[in-house]
């Protein structure tokens, strides 16, 4: 049959309308590439937050290239936050490389455009930092996010949930090098913000009753710490299903709480959960299952299962010697665990070969766990009778210690006294 004939309203008209205004037809192209691309990366951030990883990596770049199209170049705020979401998607993943170039292109981007003290640039400074943690670096991690979180923290204007995960980044970080009172600080400061303006269904709020459950641990306060722990657990696992990499690292964090309260076989179901969730989105060696390992290890020494202890350290320690090599802070905890096994099994020559690497790998910000590690072997050497031995090892604590403590601490002064009765 013939085709009808266009009304008013068809593309006829509309196409006939184009010709004679072109420029309102190039507009519309225009408005019309800049939704694609925003959908584009919503997309991705989208499929992100639901552990749908390949998906999102595809819809980012794909947003990335038509901002490139629309702007002429990378230099815009939609590319730098594009840049920033690969970034976690790369961290996640376990791609170091991508992830620090992403993260740092990021912040290069916003401060071309802001400057350094603008809140995009210091909040993409505290992603950056919390990969660094990630990428072993902790030290650089915690100097960047301090610059940050404390001008951060004074500024008007800030994104007030943005804010609160960076307070609660930025206190995970404290925690994992051992200041445990400012992070509780930031933990609490994260609540105030987050608790106020999202839902409780959401799973930032389920991390904050997680990091809340930590500080709580931490301090000993077993019963709150439960309370919290249980209201985590009951949000995020909805809010993001059983297979998401931060589940993972919910089931992570209930191992360690049921290590701390003895009972290591719940430790263990957990374990195993987290390492099968990991396992199956990264698919290759990274922190994550090492970190799973060694809890393993730690959790089968509390049964006093050591076979399975010894294998489980053995391979967190091979998979941590391939991946930071050999002196490095991660690699030295493990050889410390694996000596402390050493000593339960009587293997006293290997248990001193392994705290003399943690000697060798420790860094600076570990002083602590040097003289620690330093006391263990005063005593290993005092029980082999090597008297020279334990007085030069005991020499250097006590140096660490009176830096660390001062003169008037009852531990330094317990170690002078046994310092001094040694060079009798």
């Amino acid at each position: 049959s013939p085709s009808p004939s266009p009304s008013p309203s068809t593309d006829a008209d509309v196409t006939s309308f184009s010709r004679m205004n072109p420029e309102s037809s190039s507009k519309t192209n225009v408005q019309h590439q800049e939704n694609k691309a925003r959908i584009l990366y919503l997309k991705g951030s989208v499929l992100h937050k639901m552990g749908e990883y390949d998906g999102s990596k595809k819809a980012l770049h794909a947003a990335k290239e038509l901002y490139v199209e629309l702007r002429g170049n990378e230099e815009c705020d939609e590319v730098a936050k594009v840049y920033q979401r690969l970034g976690s998607v790369a961290d996640v993943l376990s791609n170091r490389t991508e992830a620090g170039d992403c993260f740092k292109r990021a912040i290069e981007i916003f401060s071309t455009q802001h400057g350094d003290d603008h809140p995009s640039t210091l909040t993409s400074n505290v992603w950056y930092a919390a990969f660094l943690f990630n990428d072993a670096d902790e030290e650089k991690g915690v100097s960047v996010m301090e610059k940050a979180i404390h001008k951060l923290e004074d500024m008007e204007g800030v994104d007030k949930v943005e804010l609160g995960a960076c307070f609660r980044t930025y206190g995970s970080g404290l925690l994992s090098i051992g200041r445990v009172e400012e992070a509780s600080k930031y933990f609490k400061k994260d609540a105030n913000i987050t608790l106020r303006f999202l839902h409780r269904s959401h799973s930032d709020v389920g991390f904050v009753f997680l990091c809340l459950g930590i500080s709580k641990m931490i301090e000993g306060n077993i019963e709150v710490a439960a309370m919290n722990m249980n209201a985590a657990m009951s949000i995020i696992v909805p809010a993001l299903g059983e297979k998401h990499y931060d589940v993972a690292q919910l089931y992570s964090v209930l191992a360690q709480f049921y290590m701390n309260v003895q009972q290591p076989e719940a430790a263990i179901d957990y374990l195993k959960k987290s390492s099968a969730i990991h396992d199956s989105i990264v698919k290759k060696d990274c922190y994550a299952t090492i970190s799973n390992l060694s809890a393993m290890a730690r959790a089968y020494e509390g049964m006093q299962m050591f076979d399975q202890s010894f294998t489980y350290i053995k391979k967190a320690l091979a998979m941590s010697t391939k991946l930071y090599g050999e002196n490095h802070p991660r690699t030295s905890f493990l050889y410390g665990d694996l000596g402390r096994l050493c000593l339960y099994q009587e293997m006293v020559d290997e248990a001193i070969e392994c705290y003399e690497k943690v000697l060798q790998c420790t860094s600076d910000i570990d002083a602590a766990v040097k003289m620690d590690t330093m006391d263990i072997l005063v005593k290993i050497y005092l029980g082999k009778n090597d008297f020279p031995k334990a007085v030069s090892y005991l020499k250097e604590s006590l140096a660490l210690k009176k830096k660390l403590l001062g003169e008037d601490h009852p531990i330094y002064k317990q170690a002078k006294q046994l310092f001094e009765e040694l060079l009798k």
